[in-house]
């Protein structure tokens, strides 16, 4: 097994589990314990868990997955706030991608109050029903297995779909921020999604409302340089806009 198929395991344990074992790990895997102990010690490097006698433990200071429909009721002025904000990065006409979050769920929201045609490529299903019951929009929906709790449509076919297009603005949903780790979330099926649309995207926006930065979640995405620019809210933190406008990357607030 591959070095980044054992870091997707043991994210995984540790998020079902709070703690994984070397010795576990080693026979799961079929490699040394040696292996296993240098796995940890990068996860570590990159403050996904913390190393203790035997093994890892998560750490506690991560953000937590929290199922959609509860995540639909939090932060929602700060969510309207910063749907506002990616209006003008929108063109009548364009090809737009939103991946399954609530924060995407509000600027669809918004856009569709100042846009009459767009297409619109997205995974989340009450995205594409509040679309195309109340818009003339393009909505394109990939097929695959259907996540139960999230709501998202995800998988090897959803891949295969998004692949074939190529996508003028990508808004990319994230659960985490910090300076040094980049663009974090949770999720390995929906990380797998989003990258496909990140891959095949001219303009990529990050959107997270002032409360992610400075969290951490289970996987990386990407550093503040690789997207065009963030989307937040007017509450976002002295700290944060320093460091984008020091870096010279695009904050829309």
């Amino acid at each position: 097994m591959k070095k980044n198929e054992r870091f997707k395991f043991i994210l995984e344990e540790l998020h079902k589990h709070k703690t994984v074992q070397v010795k576990h790990l080693s026979e799961t895997f079929n490699v040394s314990m040696e292996t296993i102990r240098r796995d940890l010690e990068e996860l570590e490097a990159d403050q996904f868990l913390k190393r203790v006698y035997g093994g890892a433990i998560a750490i506690k200071k991560n953000t937590q997955a929290k199922n959609f429909i509860e995540r639909k009721t939090v932060h929602i002025k700060e969510k309207q706030n910063l749907a506002r904000n990616c209006v003008s990065l929108v063109n009548e006409g364009d090809f737009i991608a939103f991946d399954a979050s609530t924060t995407n769920l509000t600027i669809v929201q918004e856009l569709m109050n100042h846009f009459k045609q767009l297409t619109v490529l997205t995974n989340d299903l009450l995205n594409a029903q509040q679309m195309a019951l109340n818009t003339q929009w393009k909505v394109l929906l990939p097929g695959g297995e259907i996540n139960n709790g999230e709501l998202f449509i995800g998988g090897a076919s959803a891949i295969q779909y998004i692949e074939r297009f190529q996508i003028d603005t990508f808004f990319m949903s994230v659960s985490g921020f910090t300076p040094e780790l980049g663009f974090m979330d949770y999720g390995f099926e929906e990380y797998e999604v989003k990258t496909a649309m990140f891959r095949n995207a001219n303009q990529i926006y990050a959107v997270a409302d002032h409360h992610k930065f400075g969290q951490h979640a289970m996987i990386k995405i990407c550093h503040a340089k690789e997207v065009s620019g963030v989307v937040t809210d007017e509450e976002v933190d002295k700290e944060t806009i320093l460091f984008f406008e020091k870096n010279k990357y695009p904050l829309y607030y």
